[in-house]
């Protein structure tokens, strides 16, 4: 499931997860942590619960509370309890690998087919992103939370000052073959700052971005879909690699090896999100 806009939508505002249902995103994400206030987490939870197979958006997911603990072990009993069952449970302040075997065994044991998107936001977690990115079979990506890291660290989000961050989540991700989400953009108003952002964020080699509201997804969708010059050349180099009778071929006078096959098959993996 190739993931370019991750749409987060609070978990106590059924209404407007509803109202996503025409908004172009590649994944929306029903979040029980940060945006819910912890008197409201069970609301949160019952709303959940009120979704059907009929109103469910396709590629739904669910930020559950940090794990382990006891808000993270109701949020995942009414998840898995549901008709529901989200694609993917986003998983906040990843900072071990446990943490994701002990998920994995949970759901083995459910029965459910869900993967899981480690969030990196502690500093902590940046040490341990190489170690996660390889700790579950389930693990689809490995995402960016620039405002709890900075807070963490004291700083402020300026791109400079997140860069060793990103770089880590960036090459964990890549030795695991896992997608890498980056941090929104929370400016609403500034787009310009949005496309500069999810352009920077591009070329680091991160394959997709939050979104906070709704207007960000279009230009995040842009951003992150391979332009129609590199969907030709990835075509090509699939190709010309299927005519080979060896590992090497050439194309255009120049060698074609694995590392470039590779190249060219993301790129074409990342065309089969529906936006």
């Amino acid at each position: 499931m190739a993931i370019k806009s991750v749409l987060i939508t609070p978990g106590t505002r059924l209404d407007r997860y509803r109202g996503t249902r025409n908004i172009p995103a590649d994944a929306v994400m029903f979040d029980l942590e940060d945006a819910v206030p912890a008197n409201e987490k069970s609301a949160a939870r019952r709303h959940w619960q009120t979704l059907t197979e009929t109103t469910a958006r396709e590629r739904t997911c669910v930020r559950i509370n940090s794990f382990p603990s006891m808000h993270s072990l109701h949020d995942l009993a009414c998840v898995l309890s549901s008709e529901v069952k989200p694609d993917l449970v986003f998983v906040p302040k990843a900072e071990s690998a446990q943490c994701f075997r002990m998920l994995d065994e949970l759901l083995d044991d459910a029965g459910v087919v869900t993967g899981l998107v480690a969030l990196i936001e502690t500093p902590r977690g940046v040490a341990s992103a190489l170690e996660i990115s390889a700790s579950s079979r389930r693990l689809k990506a490995l995402a960016f939370g620039a405002a709890d890291y900075s807070m963490a660290l004291g700083t402020g989000m300026e791109w400079d000052l997140m860069l060793h961050a990103r770089w880590s989540i960036v090459n964990a991700a890549k030795a695991s073959e896992l997608q890498a989400i980056d941090s929104p953009s929370f400016d609403l108003r500034d787009q310009h700052l949005l496309r500069q952002d999810c352009e920077r964020a591009n070329k680091m080699g991160f394959t997709g971005k939050f979104a906070v509201h709704p207007k960000q997804v279009a230009t995040i969708n842009e951003v992150f879909r391979p332009d129609p010059a590199a969907i030709s050349w990835a075509t090509r180099v699939v190709q010309a690699a299927g005519a080979s009778a060896t590992s090497i071929a050439t194309l255009d006078g120049s060698m074609i090896g694995p590392p470039f096959l590779r190249r060219a098959q993301n790129i074409l993996a990342a065309m089969s999100s529906p936006s």
